[in-house]
């Protein structure tokens, strides 16, 4: 019987022996690292910095460039990335629509030049009927003031005589 537990014994033992192997191993492996790292001590070299990478890089301001006027593209003086000032020329455009409106404009200002003559004219018609009414007034002011015409004549007159007056002005402003 003592050789039974002997052998159940030594049984236990070898088994033991096995799982803390394997144990140790185990955490050998896991939990102790391996030295596969090189120590490396300062010296004197080339320390440049390059930066490589894949990507866009983006503006701080983004502007919108536009036309006033319709017309085709003919080409572009820059590309992208490039940086441009006011007043630079960014592209040339096909004026098809730019003719017409310069004409457009230009009828335009020699119709307000003939309006502007018309109104001088007016307007020195409308001084002259001022004189005229100034003239009639005053004459008649005295005659008033005799009592030889009557108020209402009077205040006849010094209407046409105000009329005639906010008729000039009212030209010189339009003019």
């Amino acid at each position: 019987m003592t050789y039974l537990k002997n052998f159940i014994y030594k049984k236990y033992l070898i088994y033991l022996a096995i799982i803390g192997i394997i144990g140790f191993s185990f955490y050998y492996k896991v939990y102790i690292p391996k030295h596969t790292f090189k120590t490396i001590n300062a010296s004197i070299g080339d320390m440049t910095v390059k930066v490589n990478g894949v990507g866009n890089i983006g503006a701080k301001e983004i502007y919108e460039i536009g036309s006033i006027y319709g017309g085709k593209v003919l080409s572009f003086n820059i590309n992208e990335g490039d940086f441009i000032q006011k007043g630079d020329l960014v592209a040339k455009i096909d004026s098809i629509d730019l003719s017409h409106k310069i004409l457009e404009q230009e009828a335009n200002i020699e119709k307000l030049q003939s309006d502007i003559k018309a109104l001088n004219i007016d307007k020195q018609g409308a001084l002259a009927l001022y004189h005229y009414h100034e003239g009639i007034f005053k004459k008649n002011e005295v005659l008033f003031k005799k009592g030889v015409i009557p108020e209402h004549n009077f205040i006849k007159l010094k209407t046409d005589r105000d009329v005639a007056k906010f008729s000039v002005s009212s030209l010189s402003l339009k003019i």
